[in-house]
């Protein structure tokens, strides 16, 4: 998706440099003649604008920079990456830091919903459509109520993006994530095994965090299928990879270690591996998140005589 950026001289003629953006029908189209000499059309103009303002503060909130995209959508319905990017801007816009309302949060997630939706009618075998439902319903702000039926709705979305682009890496690291969420074991590790991280890797070289985390889920599933020698060793790995990375990269890269805490902590019984995670925990400063649990393993090291 094209992502190219408005010259900034363009953006501010729009936002008047105000700390809050006010969008009207008149300033929209304001902007559409003042950009007229520019080559995108109006709906790409529109939906650039809109990716370029989606940081900001707008007066009336979520439904300012909703309202761009709409005017995006009017000027050619059958854009989709219109509808795709509105998902996009409101991925950030539904977590709660940024929009503490929780019955807004849901308003947005529905736009979104909503948006989508149409892009499927349009293009229905566009795998990036599908994949953006599933994120859409694996991070929706609803997804912890009791019976939410959104993760198995992003399971749904995420497998049907792997039929429809049976390459497309990221669709198979989310079904393996929804896998691991659910405890189907089995079908997470085959899925977490199925993802092809060098592709991602050399598409995204900051991605190594993401191969850090599959590769200690992957060792997690092992542990819950009892697989003890495989995780022992996929855990060896792990450390070994981390403890290689200076300090800097190994506290960018290493999200957390809840996967190793709970194998060490619950699957598997090994002491040298334990000292080494706990060694890791201090280094990385995560020794008050897992507290409690760094607690647990040295009295279990203290036991067994070591």
């Amino acid at each position: 998706m094209d992502l190219l950026p408005l010259p900034s001289e363009l953006v501010e003629v729009f936002t008047e440099n105000a700390s809050l953006i006010r969008v009207t029908n008149d300033k929209i189209a304001q902007f559409i003649s003042t950009a007229e000499d520019f080559d995108p059309d109006q709906s790409e103009l529109l939906r650039r604008l809109a990716i370029s303002l989606e940081h900001k503060r707008f007066e009336d909130g979520w439904s300012g920079l909703k309202r761009i995209y709409t005017a995006a959508e009017q000027a050619d319905p059958n854009n989709i990456e219109v509808l795709i990017s509105l998902a996009i801007s409101a991925s950030d816009w539904v977590e709660e830091w940024h929009t503490p309302k929780h019955q807004t949060r849901l308003q947005i997630a529905l736009d979104a919903e909503q948006a989508l939706n149409r892009a499927a009618v349009i293009a229905p075998d566009d795998a990036d459509i599908f994949f953006r439902q599933g994120l859409l319903y694996y991070n929706h702000p609803a997804r912890h109520e009791p019976q939410s039926p959104y993760q198995r709705k992003a399971l749904s979305c995420f497998e049907h993006a792997h039929a429809l682009q049976p390459e497309h890496q990221m669709a198979i690291l989310y079904q393996a994530h929804c896998y691991h969420d659910l405890g189907v074991w089995q079908s997470a590790y085959q899925s977490y095994l199925a993802v092809d991280m060098d592709s991602l890797l050399l598409q995204h070289p900051e991605w190594l965090w993401r191969k850090l985390k599959r590769d200690e889920q992957l060792a997690l599933c092992a542990a819950k299928l009892g697989n003890t020698q495989e995780s022992t060793q996929r855990l060896e790995n792990l450390f070994d990879e981390i403890e290689a990375l200076d300090d800097e990269q190994a506290t960018y890269d290493v999200v957390n270690l809840d996967e190793a805490v709970e194998i060490l902590g619950t699957c598997i019984d090994n002491s040298q591996l334990t000292q080494r995670l706990m060694q890791l925990l201090k280094r990385l400063d995560f020794t008050t998140r897992y507290e409690q649990k760094i607690h647990e393993m040295t009295q279990k090291i203290s036991h067994s005589g070591l």
